[in-house]
């Protein structure tokens, strides 16, 4: 479980476990900060994915074994408010907004290889969408 302190807030805390105390985590770093409104985060392994949000141009990592951040390459699309979820050692990113209004499209990160692919769109924008992943027939919805 990770909890932020929100809009401009330097404090994550993360529980590895129900019964665990809360423990801080190194500060966002300074471009992440008052990028981080509208983002949305995703776990592969011991790696927290911060990806999206009001003029966040990159994907940031965070390591929880090493408690370290790391920026990667930007999503195909900035996007603020996307839906996210992960299954296996992919992030699925699908809609959001931008400035000008909502997104169809969608995209695939592989997490090994650090590479995005973009997905067929969806067909209608969806903004504030929710996700649920079917580890039984691999599939990943987006309603």
């Amino acid at each position: 479980m990770v909890s932020s302190t929100g809009y401009f807030e330097k404090l994550v805390s993360c529980r590895l476990s129900p019964g665990a105390r809360w423990q801080r985590l190194t500060a966002k770093p300074e471009r992440l900060l008052s990028r981080s409104s509208g983002s949305r985060m995703v776990a592969v392994g011991s790696v927290l994915y911060f990806l999206g949000g009001d003029g966040n141009d990159a994907m940031w990592t965070y390591d929880v074994t090493v408690d370290k951040w790391k920026a990667l390459s930007a999503t195909q699309t900035c996007r603020i408010s996307p839906a996210v979820a992960a299954m296996g050692e992919r992030i699925f990113v699908f809609g959001g907004s931008t400035n000008y209004g909502g997104l169809d499209s969608a995209e695939c990160f592989d997490t090994r290889s650090k590479t995005w692919t973009m997905l067929t769109p969806m067909g209608c924008c969806r903004t504030g969408a929710q996700v649920q992943k079917n580890i039984y027939f691999n599939l990943v919805f987006a309603i």
